[in-house]
């Protein structure tokens, strides 16, 4: 953004339109995967949305500023999309580990093995693959090899103590968490997360007999939505509240409206 801009626009411009065009750049990647992997449009879209939405995705941005974390989420699905092409695979590969480290780490012991014993691919499938992954750290060795050379000036050590436990991050154990700020954030997260998903899932599943629960789905939909984005964007803000709550409370007229005229 800064090379097409030419550092037109300010620092929090720039950041916020590079923000945007990661998140759908992962958007997209992850839509691809699925629609792969499912064949139906339908699915990739939901689970693409789904994607982008995540709680500990979007908690990377908005609280963490964690840029690179933030980035690698772009390249997961190209990894997994490209397991059978050794030339995309170590691009995708080669920018996981330019992205994030740790990350890559976390996908290479977890989720590429988990994807080889559920998909069983042939031996001449695994070479190619191992292949593309070799080429892709070749891709990275100008970071990699730097980064492995400077290990004595990074505090590695704190990964292993006890803040950093994976049984102290549940949502449903909020006397072990560590940081309850911002555990309160993600349960608030994942509490919106559950609603946008169920009123998806009543969307989908209309109930017989009731003439009118195509408006209250629809209606239970937005209202999800709007719960999420109001913690997205911060509705401690009373101004910006006031003007989300507006807007919810027209579509909920305009929804009536049609549906009392058939529409």
């Amino acid at each position: 953004v800064s090379i097409v801009t030419a550092n037109a626009m300010s620092v929090p411009y720039r950041l916020a339109v590079t923000s945007t065009l990661i998140l759908f750049a992962s958007g997209l990647a992850m839509h691809a995967w699925l629609r792969q992997q499912t064949g139906s449009a339908a699915a990739a879209l939901a689970g693409a949305v789904a994607y982008m939405a995540a709680p500990y995705h979007l908690l990377d941005y908005y609280m963490r500023g964690a840029y690179a974390e933030f980035t690698a989420f772009v390249f997961l699905p190209l990894v997994l999309l490209n397991l059978r092409r050794p030339v995309l695979l170590a691009f995708a590969y080669a920018g996981l580990l330019l992205s994030h480290l740790p990350s890559a780490l976390l996908v290479t012991v977890t989720v590429l093995p988990a994807w080889a014993l559920a998909r069983a691919p042939t031996p001449g499938e695994l070479v190619r693959m191992l292949s593309g992954g070799a080429a892709g750290i070749a891709l990275a060795a100008v970071y990699l090899l730097p980064a492995m050379t400077l290990q004595g000036w990074i505090s590695a050590d704190q990964l292993w103590t006890s803040f950093y436990r994976v049984e102290r991050w549940f949502v449903l154990t909020p006397g072990r968490w560590p940081e309850p700020y911002i555990m309160q954030v993600v349960t608030w997260f994942t509490i919106a997360y559950a609603l946008a998903a169920g009123a998806t899932l009543l969307a989908q599943h209309p109930i017989a007999g009731h003439a009118q629960f195509e408006t209250e789905r629809i209606q239970m939909g937005f209202h999800a939505a709007f719960e999420l984005l109001s913690m997205l964007q911060g509705a401690r803000r009373v101004k910006r509240h006031q003007a989300l709550r507006l807007c919810r409370l027209r579509c909920d007229a305009l929804l009536q409206h049609r549906h009392q005229t058939g529409q």
